[in-house]
C-alpha cells in the first residue's frame, strides 16, 4: 500500500519494496480488518456492524497498547522536552507522544464501551470510534518527528478520516434517533 500511495512505477521492483521499513499503512489496514471482523459477523446476532460495534472498543485497547509498547520497539519519540524519557540512540530527552497517544486511545475505548452499552446505534459506536482514533493521530503527529515542515500524511489522512467519521457517527446517531424503537444517545 505504501508503495501505491507514494510511488506506484516502483510496485515491480524488489530492490524499492525492500526499502520499505513499515508493514501496513494505518488507515487501509484499519479498513482491510474491519472489512475481515464485518464478512466475519455476518450471521452474527447483531449483524456485521453490530458485530463490529461490540469489537471497536478492544480494537481501540488494542491499538492503545501497540502504541503505549513505544517503549519496548523503537523508542518514544516526541518534541524534546526537559521532562521525558530518552529514546535509545539519542542523547535528549522528549516527550513520550506514543504513551500519550496510547492513554487518549484508552480513554476513548471507554468512552465507546460506554456508547455501546447506552444503546447507540452501532454504525454511530463504530464511526465514533473511527474519530477518536483518527483525533488523536493527527493531533500526536504534530509533534512526532518528521521530514520537512508540510503535514504529514499520516497527519492529512487521519484528519480526512475523522472529518468523515464524525459526521458518519452523527448520521448515524440522527437516524437511529428516527428508527421507531430506537434507543436515543
Amino acid at each position: 500500500m505504501t508503495l501505491a500511495i507514494d510511488d506506484p512505477g516502483s510496485i515491480g521492483s524488489v530492490s524499492d519494496m525492500l526499502v520499505i521499513r513499515s508493514g501496513v499503512e494505518f488507515w487501509p489496514g484499519v479498513a482491510a480488518a474491519m472489512a475481515t471482523a464485518a464478512w466475519q459477523g455476518r450471521r452474527a446476532p447483531g449483524g456485521p456492524l453490530g458485530r463490529l460495534a461490540d469489537l471497536t472498543p478492544l480494537a481501540m485497547a488494542g491499538y492503545g497498547t501497540y502504541e503505549a509498547a513505544c517503549l519496548f520497539r523503537d523508542g518514544c519519540y516526541g518534541p524534546v522536552s526537559a521532562l521525558g524519557l530518552r529514546p535509545d540512540g539519542l542523547d535528549v530527552k522528549m516527550v513520550p507522544i506514543g504513551l500519550l497517544m496510547a492513554i487518549g486511545v484508552f480513554a476513548t475505548a471507554a468512552l465507546a464501551r460506554g456508547l455501546c452499552r447506552s444503546g447507540w446505534p452501532a454504525g454511530a459506536v463504530i464511526a465514533a470510534g473511527l474519530a477518536f482514533i483518527a483525533i488523536t493521530r493527527s493531533v500526536a503527529s504534530i509533534w512526532l518527528p518528521r521530514l520537512g515542515s508540510a503535514p504529514t500524511r499520516q497527519h492529512t489522512t487521519s484528519v480526512g478520516v475523522a472529518v468523515l467519521a464524525g459526521g458518519a457517527c452523527l448520521a448515524a446517531v440522527r437516524l437511529g434517533r428516527r428508527q421507531p424503537g430506537a434507543a436515543a444517545p
